[in-house]
């Protein structure tokens, strides 16, 4: 029997005008890529620790559903500004984290073979999660290779998923989203990107990519296939075409 693969998503700060398209996004996004549950912290990690989280999927029933989501004008989870304690500060705070996340079947990104203690592992997906430059991507790689060794590829993936959401921020990107061969780029609803930047990314794609004009514009890319198979690798297409986003559209508010 197949191990179950859930996964869980907190959020914290104020609520903007993005929150709810960034949790819409991520139900989606995991729900294609096979999860069996994606679970919402409410109110953040502080909830979680009270453990108040609902099962997404009893609230989301349909692509209507994603669509109300992303414009509810509140934060649908709710937020926190609960700051964790240093690991030596309050280590029971991490062992209960720990303890309900296994009890969940959260599926981990960071293998036990690469790094066993779990306080360690704790400490790594948070400074991950801060990644907000390629020189602090670059510093938290080399650093886990003189730790701990040759990363493997599932945290190799996990980095560079966290690289490529600083990067489609600079790009004032949304959401970042799959479905079968199409890869839709949804732009924050007042990025005032350059026209002729636009224009430019479109021919260059020789037809594989064209923008849509919406309350939130997109851009739609058919990843080209050969012989009937998939031949490219999503994050490494993903990031390069937002590289040229952040290079050609020169986006501001």
């Amino acid at each position: 029997m197949a191990k179950k693969r859930n996964i869980i998503v907190g959020q914290s700060g104020g609520p903007t005008a993005v929150i709810n398209s960034s949790l819409a996004g991520v139900y989606k996004n995991a729900i294609e890529r096979g999860f069996d549950k994606v679970y919402g912290m409410l109110h953040g990690i502080q909830g979680l620790l009270d453990e108040q989280y609902i099962d997404l999927s009893t609230q989301i029933h349909s692509e209507l559903d994603i669509e109300l989501l992303k414009r509810t004008p509140s934060a649908f989870l709710g937020s926190c500004r609960y700051k964790l304690p240093e690991i030596h500060e309050d280590k029971a705070i991490y062992e209960k984290i720990f303890e309900i996340l296994n009890r969940l079947d959260i599926d981990a990104f960071i293998p036990e073979r690469y790094i066993k203690n779990e306080f360690q592992k704790l400490d790594v997906y948070k400074r991950i999660a801060t990644i907000e430059s390629e020189e602090e991507y670059d510093d938290m790689l080399e650093e886990l290779m003189d730790r701990f060794g040759e990363p493997p590829k599932a945290v190799q993936n996990l980095l560079a998923v966290a690289n490529l959401k600083a990067m489609a921020h600079r790009a004032w990107l949304t959401e970042i989203a799959q479905k079968g061969d199409q890869i839709r780029f949804t732009m924050f609803e007042r990025a005032k990107a350059d026209p002729a930047g636009i224009e430019l990314l479109v021919k260059e794609s020789k037809g594989k990519m064209k923008f849509v004009i919406d309350t939130n514009p997109y851009f739609i890319y058919m990843k080209p296939r050969k012989n009937g198979k998939d031949n490219e690798d999503v994050l490494t297409l993903v990031r390069s075409l937002t590289e040229k986003m952040i290079k050609n559209l020169a986006c501001d508010v």
